[in-house]
């Protein structure tokens, strides 16, 4: 397969988690967001849960964390609920195949989402059907 239908391949299957994990980024309360329906998407992801951890930590967290931070804040779509999905997908394309010289944890605000997360993830891989 050619590098580039590679690529293509991979944006096409990470974009689901992408901006199913982008939501943990956006500012809210923690208890509003619907761990039930991230869930789900992750879960039907391909991706193992290290995967998906490693995929928060190492091309989600690095593009987004400044939106934590009252002095930095990302783009953000008109219905200001969601970040510009066109934006987010060339911003973490840009991560892809690339190894991070320096690996940071997410922000601890964002772990003890990811935990509720693998959690509700671990729930909806037992209810999926095997075929």
């Amino acid at each position: 397969m050619p590098a580039q239908a590679t690529i293509d391949a991979q944006i096409k299957e990470r974009t689901p988690v992408w901006l199913a994990l982008s939501e943990l980024f956006l500012e809210g309360e923690a208890s509003d967001l619907n761990h039930s329906e991230l869930a789900n998407i992750l879960a039907a992801s391909p991706y193992s849960l290290a995967e998906l951890y490693i995929i928060l930590r190492d091309e989600v967290s690095p593009v987004l964390r400044t939106n934590l931070s009252p002095f930095m804040p990302i783009p953000i779509s008109r219905d200001w609920e969601r970040f510009d999905q066109a934006w987010l997908i060339v911003e973490l394309t840009k991560r892809l195949g690339r190894r991070p010289w320096f690996t940071r944890k997410p922000p601890k605000i964002i772990l003890k989402q990811w935990e509720v997360l693998e959690r509700a993830i671990l729930k909806a891989r037992s209810q999926i059907p095997s075929s």
